[in-house]
């Protein structure tokens, strides 16, 4: 990780800490029993949204993947216009278009996250997965708003179980959302339909965008992504790997000449003492002529036989010594 997005990453801990302590005093501090509900259903959002940032780390690196400093960057303010703005500070309440911007950009947002998704399906080697750009389109579109469904069960459960007024089917009597008297047909039906329409345009707009930026430039997905496969590391490793096999194979070649060195250093050792030994022996036979001398045609053909010998033997070795410098130099 990055020096600036460990600082991103600790400020976002810290932050989102501050709010899960704000909101436990919240909800000890205040003795309504429809704001204490609102104050606990934050509570469980700050504790889900800091474990899932402490975590991120962990998962990432299993999955040899790295985030981006923006990734951080945006879900600090969001966090901070969601949490802070939004719950505490009551801007859900007193800003009548709060809802609705955050809505917009949680769908461009999801949009633009899931281009990264597939461009890491299109980058993977475990996956034969490569979509063109109409058919990311569609699928980062389908992504927003399935999360924006799953949002809106969210909200609903919430009301059901924390008597909050998410949704806002009930008339809206404090700041802090808490609910009044129950809103009747479509008007009870307006914030969920709003947020979902808002949750499409903001999708559509940046799936708009982005196509238009990628066909004009000519570039792919791959090049928008903000989530990028971690393969400094592995190719490190890989080149590590590479330069420990090529230094062990240099080293064993290295040894195999020292070797062959040393036996055609013993061998001819060997050849120099056996034509001693055989000259001595001649001696020792007396091959002499008829006037008492060593017979020359017996002693040069001895000493050429023996020096043929010795050079055959001697070319065989220095053929194998040019073999294992040829290798050693590639």
């Amino acid at each position: 990780m990055k020096k600036s997005t460990k600082i991103t990453y600790y400020a976002h801990i810290v932050f989102m800490s501050i709010i899960m302590i704000l909101n436990l005093l919240g909800l000890m501090l205040n003795e309504d029993t429809s704001v204490k509900s609102i104050y606990l259903f934050d509570l469980i959002q700050s504790v889900l949204f800091l474990t899932t940032i402490i975590l991120t780390p962990t998962t990432m690196k299993k999955g040899s993947i790295q985030l981006s400093d923006v990734v951080y960057i945006i879900l600090v303010l969001f966090c901070l216009a969601h949490f802070f703005l939004g719950e505490i500070c009551g801007f859900y309440a007193k800003v009548v278009w709060w809802d609705s911007v955050l809505h917009t950009f949680s769908g461009m947002i999801i949009t633009f996250l899931s281009f990264s998704v597939i461009s890491l399906l299109n980058d993977s080697k475990k996956s034969s997965v490569n979509l063109n750009m109409r058919f990311s389109c569609l699928f980062a579109f389908c992504m927003a708003i399935t999360v924006g469904v799953i949002w809106e069960i969210i909200e609903f459960t919430s009301d059901s179980l924390f008597l909050t007024n998410m949704q806002r089917a009930y008339e809206s009597i404090a700041e802090g959302g808490a609910r009044g008297e129950p809103l009747i047909g479509q008007a009870a039906l307006y914030d969920t339909m709003k947020d979902l329409i808002l949750d499409a345009l903001g999708s559509i707009t940046t799936c708009v965008l982005c196509s238009i930026f990628c066909t004009k430039k000519k570039i792919g997905l791959d090049k928008l992504s903000v989530i990028k496969i971690a393969r400094s590391s592995n190719l490190k490793e890989d080149t590590k790997s590479k330069l420990a096999i090529t230094k062990s194979t240099n080293k064993n070649i290295e040894t195999n000449i020292l070797n062959d060195n040393d036996k055609l250093e013993n061998y001819n050792r060997s050849e120099l003492i056996e034509n001693n030994e055989l000259i001595k022996n001649s001696e020792n036979n007396s091959a002499y002529d008829d006037d008492g001398n060593i017979s020359n045609n017996l002693l040069n053909d001895f000493v050429s036989d023996n020096a043929s010998s010795q050079e055959e033997k001697n070319s065989n070795i220095e053929f194998d010594n040019n073999i294992s410098n040829k290798k050693l130099s590639k």
